[in-house]
């Protein structure tokens, strides 16, 4: 059975399709640590230890993807199994942003090292070992807000967005390839 030419041109298309999906994918990730980075960089606003955190997963869905754009070009499942890691990926990162927001709000506490704690009746010796002990940024409290939006909360959504837009690649690709 010979295949027609708009066969051969529809199969170049979906090949394309899902590479390029994966491409995506990779910049929904760069955008996040440009962010992160450039305003640790330029606006000199320091991150605490769940913010960066938070960098891991973007970091890892970098790799992934640019490991596997090659592969998925010419195997469907390697691009749908590919977002499907992305997407858990991402879920991940979710939940650690919601943790994070939990430890903001102060409905949730935080690790030990990374929340500030009350003075309370310390001593002086007391006071100076727990002010070298505490970490330069403390996770409980906003570095900025954003039109009253902590970066991890906006770092949250945007995540959930991620989630979505892979599972959304990932239908797109199943119905092409039927």
């Amino acid at each position: 059975m010979t295949s027609k030419p708009h066969d051969i041109i529809d199969d170049i298309t979906h090949l394309r399709r899902n590479r390029r999906y994966l491409v995506y994918v990779f910049l929904l990730s760069v955008w996040p640590l440009l962010l992160a980075y450039g305003s640790q960089i330029l606006a000199h606003l320091h991150p605490c230890h769940l913010c960066l955190l938070q960098r891991y997963p973007y970091m890892a869905i970098i790799l992934l993807s640019a490991a596997s754009v090659g592969v998925a070009k010419k195997h469907r499942n390697v691009a749908l199994s590919v977002l499907f890691i992305c997407a858990i990926i991402f879920m991940i990162d979710a939940g650690i942003a919601i943790y994070h927001v939990g430890v903001e709000q102060h409905w949730i506490s935080g690790p030990v090292s990374c929340t500030s704690s009350p003075m309370g009746d310390l001593s002086l010796e007391q006071l100076r070992a727990q002010i070298m002990a505490a970490p330069v940024v403390a996770c409980d409290s906003p570095v900025i807000l954003l039109f009253g939006i902590s970066m991890a909360a906006a770092n949250f959504a945007y995540a959930l967005f991620c989630v979505g837009a892979s599972f959304y690649m990932m239908r797109k690709i199943w119905r092409l390839h039927r």
